[in-house]
């Protein structure tokens, strides 16, 4: 009985850890079939949320802060190009249809601030944004009033060695008519391979003049400084994401050597980056108000940037013109409205706003006004720019003769 008892026990811790292994082995296959059927699920998830993620991002948009977008009806202008298919006598590209219809309902916003880019203007953009805009003539463009000026000719540089000047309107650019066009399209059409050749026709004081120019790499640091009888002329041409460091190298030079007065030239000026005009602006003013920026939903201050003032308490002079908008426009504003800085020159642009960059998904670019922004003073610049303190105009007769009335009157009052 001993024996059978034993071996009956035998038997079931046998049965018991044949079926503890059954068990387990059952787990492990609810498990895995478990993982396969999440992973599926996650899958499919991912295909419908990657093939509707515009639709998806535009529904909880609203919960991160952004406005609610209602869905547009496209039905009309499906009509339209239904039409324009049917009836039009040529060769229809879908690529320029669709861009063309991208930038017209941007447009359509009436804010001359507010763009769309094709991916090809983007990458020159961004190009343009850091100084790299490869092989061309050295000028840069702005739409003025509807005219297409040059707001700048950049030093040692073909255009300016031929004699193209500051606030001509360019009207062809090999033998195209470009009045009317954007400055994004004609620069593309000015830069080229190095050592083309590129015909420029441009209208000074009602009289055009013809300049055929030989494209090179072109030399373009957004900042210079020069030393004249004791003073320091820094010259800063556009506000990328180099000039800060740029600037503050100038600096520390001009402490180094002891230089007491600095001429600081803003004119033509286009802007660029905010941060890069706080970051300037930290070398005269510690933690100081540069703007506000308003919305639709609140206010926000944005403030000077930098540890070390280096040149703060030197006399300075900031030289601006019809050309200085946008970020150099708020370093302007900021230095003068704390007190760090007088103005000379002529009245500014007056770009009072801020604009994002949105990157699209076939590459284009999204160059949207997010916000108004006044100065420290409270003043709105898009209204009427920036006044200087002391107005003198630069003429048609002053650049002809090589004068600068303006320089002149900064270092008199530096």
């Amino acid at each position: 009985m001993v024996k059978v008892a034993a071996k009956q026990r035998k038997l079931e811790a046998t049965s018991d850890g044949e079926m503890k292994v059954a068990e387990g082995s059952l787990q492990r296959l609810w498990t895995s079939k478990w993982l396969v059927g999440i992973a599926g699920v996650a899958l499919v998830l991912g295909f419908v949320v990657g093939c509707n993620f515009p639709q998806i991002w535009r529904e909880v948009k609203p919960f991160f802060g952004f406005k609610k977008a209602d869905e547009l009806d496209f039905s009309s202008l499906q009509e339209v190009y239904d039409e324009l298919v049917y009836n039009f006598d040529g060769a229809l590209d879908k690529q320029q249809l669709l861009d063309g219809a991208k930038k017209g309902l941007v447009a359509a916003a009436g804010d001359p601030y507010t763009a769309y880019m094709t991916a090809a203007e983007n990458r020159e953009f961004q190009a343009s944004l850091s100084g790299d805009v490869g092989a061309g003539i050295g000028i840069e463009l702005a739409l003025r009033d509807g005219r297409l000026l040059i707001l700048r000719t950049l030093p040692d540089n073909p255009a300016v060695r031929a004699g193209v000047q500051k606030f001509d309107e360019v009207i062809m650019v090999n033998d195209e008519d470009v009045e009317g066009k954007s400055a994004e399209y004609v620069a593309a059409k000015v830069r080229g391979s190095v050592g083309s050749e590129v015909k420029l026709v441009v209208r000074r004081s009602g009289v055009e003049k013809v300049f055929t120019l030989v494209r090179e790499k072109i030399n373009n640091l957004s900042v210079i400084a020069e030393y004249n009888d004791g003073v320091a002329l820094v010259h800063i041409y556009r506000f990328d994401k180099d000039t800060g460091s740029l600037m503050r190298k100038v600096a520390e030079k001009i402490r180094s050597d002891n230089i007491r007065k600095i001429v600081l030239d803003l004119r033509g000026n286009g802007g660029g980056y905010v941060q890069a005009a706080q970051e300037v602006a930290g070398l005269w003013l510690k933690n100081q108000v540069v703007l506000t920026e308003r919305t639709a939903t609140g206010e926000r201050t944005l403030r000077s940037i930098g540890a070390d003032q280096t040149l703060a308490g030197r006399s300075t002079v900031v030289l601006i013109d019809g050309g200085t908008a946008s970020a150099s426009e708020i370093l302007a504003a900021a230095l003068h409205d704390h007190g760090a800085a007088s103005l000379v020159g002529e009245v500014s642009f007056g770009k009072g706003s801020m604009q994002s960059q949105v990157g699209l998904s076939n590459g284009g670019l999204l160059k949207v006004t997010i916000a108004r922004w006044l100065t420290p003073n409270g003043v709105d610049l898009s209204k009427n720019g920036i006044v200087p303190d002391t107005e003198i105009e630069m003429t048609i007769d002053d650049v002809n003769a090589l004068r600068d009335p303006q320089l002149e009157a900064a270092l008199k009052a530096v």
